[in-house]
């Protein structure tokens, strides 16, 4: 799943640095905090970015079923907001903070 998002992503030099970054999936639970009591859902840690304390994960549960991708506090175990869920990697990797070049002319978050 990770490598087919690699291949959506259009620029290379995106795609370049975004690859160190990437981790093998490791599976994680978060917490879900928008139900009572709070639960967890599964997801899957797919990049790490150390100096932001920032991860990428991926799940279907949660804000994930319309937009699986997430920008996730690596200090927290929360799911998060869902303003830091995405349709793609590569809307993730941009909203990180990491992606210091250019957005693509046609772009807007999906």
């Amino acid at each position: 799943m990770v490598g087919s998002q690699m291949d959506l992503i259009r620029d290379p030099e995106m795609s370049a640095a975004l690859a160190p970054y990437l981790v093998s999936p490791a599976l994680q639970f978060r917490r879900w905090d928008y139900s009572d009591p709070p639960s967890e859902f599964a997801c899957w840690m797919v990049a790490i970015f150390p100096s932001r304390r920032l991860g990428i994960v991926y799940c279907d549960q949660g804000h994930g079923p319309d937009e699986p991708w997430a920008l996730v506090d690596l200090d927290n175990p929360s799911f998060g907001m869902d303003s830091e869920w995405f349709l793609g990697l590569d809307d993730a990797f941009m909203r990180s903070g990491m992606w210091k070049g250019s957005l693509p002319p046609d772009y807007e978050v999906r």
